[in-house]
């Protein structure tokens, strides 16, 4: 394994970095100043206690899986604690995953994965004593996040779609399942098995009102700081408030955040994986790249004024274009939801309604391209 090729003590005084206990984890060539820790790798996973600066080589990465590292980085520092990520790969390859990230492309790969791992505030130096990350083992804020669930007719996934909300890993949820002019058991359901649950909050409407009024009513009663929604037939996987709230939370300037997702038939059997492009705001101009999972900031939501009630169809299109004339948005490269494709068994009638909705869709998007298209003179990244 290469040693690091900068001295300890230079990035010590450039980041004038608090003093505390400091260890170092690897074999650094420089001498270190008296009191930091040297921690050998194959003594990692051993290791207790806690650091308030730990500096790691990134080359450990290909000697040892990023998760078990950033598992066992997370363990031994403490909540404000800074890691240090010395970046030695030079022009290698960066062994982790992440979905059509290229293999080069460090200046994505590593933000998500310390992101992704419980870190944030994270930046990157390139001066005289090296090139190296900066990251903050996060304090959990525990915003506020309120999930609007949509139903109609649909007591077959009624169940399942609560508690895959009620299975989230983020602590601070809030659910108000919308029930949307229901004629079959949802009421019943509703009200016999989830009406003394503290977490979810049920709006009844004797006729459906449409996506756009449900949501508008569902989120001026929701307490939640970042907002979404989804129909319950579908399925949240259990991380997927918690990350997303995760790039919110180190990405103050973003109006809302984006996943890839997997399709899956009625069933709930996989089908096809939609890994999701970048954003820009010409990329979100020419066609919907949103998706289906996603959170949006409570405040880009209210300062656009929510969803237009006007539209029955592409009222979410329109949102995040509104939203994007204002904020930038940002993606997440993991896949987080999946979407359940009811298609293949419709019957002919429902064939044909589905088949002219799509063409309303398609002409109302047209015109909401039309009407944005002078507003994103300035690309902006998320």
């Amino acid at each position: 394994m290469r040693g690091m090729i900068v001295a300890i003590d230079k990035i010590l005084r450039e980041l004038k970095l608090p003093a505390g206990k400091t260890a170092v984890v690897g074999r650094p060539e420089a001498a270190l100043p008296e009191g930091i820790t040297v921690i050998p790798s194959a003594a990692l996973r051993k290791q207790s206690g806690e650091y308030d600066n730990l500096f790691f080589l990134g080359a450990l990465l290909r000697d040892i899986p990023a998760e078990e590292i950033f598992t066992v980085l997370r363990r031994i520092i403490r909540p404000g604690g800074r890691l240090v990520l010395v970046d030695d790969f030079g022009n290698e390859e960066i062994p982790v995953e992440q979905q059509d990230r290229a293999p080069r492309d460090k200046e994505k790969i590593i933000p998500d994965m310390l992101y992704d791992q419980g870190f944030r505030s994270v930046a990157y130096t390139s001066g005289p004593a090296g090139a190296y990350w900066t990251a903050v083992k996060f304090e959990q804020e525990s915003r506020g996040v309120s999930l609007a669930l949509l139903c109609h007719n649909q007591e077959r996934y009624l169940r399942k779609g609560i508690y895959a909300a009620l299975a989230q890993t983020y602590p601070a949820l809030e659910i108000i399942v919308v029930n949307e002019g229901s004629r079959d058991k949802t009421t019943e359901i509703l009200e016999k098995e989830f009406a003394t649950i503290p977490q979810i909050k049920v709006v009844t409407h004797k006729e459906p009102k449409g996506v756009a009024a449900s949501l508008n009513e569902a989120f001026g009663i929701a307490t939640g700081d970042y907002l979404t929604w989804t129909g319950v037939d579908n399925i949240l996987f259990p991380p997927m408030i918690e990350v997303l709230t995760s790039h919110l939370d180190t990405y103050p300037e973003l109006g809302g955040v984006y996943s890839d997702y997997v399709v899956t038939d009625e069933n709930g059997r996989f089908c096809y994986n939609v890994d999701l492009p970048d954003f820009t705001p010409r990329g979100l101009l020419e066609r919907y790249i949103v998706g289906v999972s996603f959170l949006i900031r409570r405040t880009a939501y209210e300062k656009v004024g929510g969803c237009n009630e006007r539209l029955r169809l592409s009222e979410d299109y329109e949102l995040w274009l509104k939203i994007a004339e204002h904020y930038p948005l940002k993606r997440v490269p993991e896949r987080l939801y999946g979407y359940r494709f009811h298609g293949k068994h419709l019957d002919p009638e429902r064939k044909t309604r589905r088949r002219r909705q799509m063409e309303e869709v398609r002409k109302i998007s047209d015109e909401l391209r039309r009407r944005f298209a002078g507003s994103f003179g300035k690309e902006r990244q998320g």
